[in-house]
């Protein structure tokens, strides 16, 4: 069942797109629950048994790139089709929150609600911006030039500032929270193409190499390298959540493999793969990083 109501630029509340996702069955989502986004799709799947089930599908959901969890409960997702979606987990139901021309390749959820964004080189230029979850209003968060032209994901650390991995610079970059200045912390080293990047709750980071098949530990305080683990089921790794236990779950492009990684041996063990995974691109966790 399809409402579409016609607007132009910025959408205001009153010209939202609500979209219900028509024949999926959605769910309840839990603690520790986790959530993968492939082209086309969002599915749940289950901690303990890697079970697979659709929340969502069709409708403007295109490829998602980045998934994070609202205070509500709800899913703030993204496409590299430049859309934002706020998603409901127990319905399966779709609300077009942003539309714009960029590519958009990851969220954060903000403290107030609203959404953190990286975006790949395109009309507008690449760069973090912060997009209002109730207007769709979309402003530049950072101020320098250490961006080059792949940013590939954001988290929010327990500092409130914002890290993102920087492709082309081979790069964890630091962007103030309050002047949006941009700070270096991690550059070279073991990184190859970070492709994707996770928070645990003592504010460390975690960052996955494509280009090297690898997971990498990054320092927050003096940007030291330490790899966790790398080859194995690590063929071409492109994002990381961390679990509210504080293992590592990482989504690679080979065989559409879910694999958790235990951060203290580098232990690896492949939780799901293929069927629903189909495609995969991004994964979060509920009460995780």
């Amino acid at each position: 069942m399809l409402f579409v109501v016609d607007h132009k630029g910025v959408p205001s509340v009153a010209s939202w797109v609500r979209i219900l996702a028509d024949k999926v069955k959605g769910c309840t989502l839990k603690h520790g629950d986790i959530v993968i986004g492939t082209a086309g799709k969002i599915v749940h799947v289950h901690p303990a048994t890697g079970a697979l089930a659709v929340i969502a599908q069709g409708g403007a959901l295109g490829n998602v790139e980045g998934i994070a969890f609202e205070k509500s409960g709800d899913l703030a997702v993204v496409t590299d089709g430049g859309v934002v979606l706020r998603v409901a987990p127990h319905s399966g139901g779709q609300t077009l929150v942003h539309s714009s021309g960029k590519v958009y390749q990851d969220i954060a959820v903000k403290p107030d609600g609203d959404y953190a964004l990286v975006n790949l080189p395109s009309a507008t230029g690449s760069g973090l911006f912060n997009v209002k979850h109730d207007t769709g209003a979309e402003t530049q968060i950072n101020t320098g030039h250490s961006f080059g032209d792949g940013l590939t994901g954001v988290v929010i650390g327990p500092d409130g500032h914002y890290y993102v991995a920087e492709l082309g610079k081979r790069a964890v970059i630091r962007v103030d929270k309050t002047t949006g200045a941009e700070t270096v912390v991690s550059q070279g080293g073991h990184f190859v193409s970070p492709s994707g990047i996770a928070v645990a709750a003592d504010g460390h980071l975690y960052v996955v190499d494509h280009g090297s098949d690898k997971v990498i530990h990054v320092h927050p305080a003096d940007g030291a390298q330490k790899v966790v683990s790398a080859g194995g089921h690590l063929a071409a790794p492109v994002d990381i959540a961390v679990e509210p236990s504080g293992k590592l779950l990482v989504v690679d492009l080979v065989g559409n493999k879910l694999i958790r990684i235990d951060p203290a041996t580098g232990t690896q063990n492949v939780l799901a793969a293929g069927g629903l995974l189909a495609a995969i691109r991004c994964v979060a966790v509920v009460g995780g990083g």
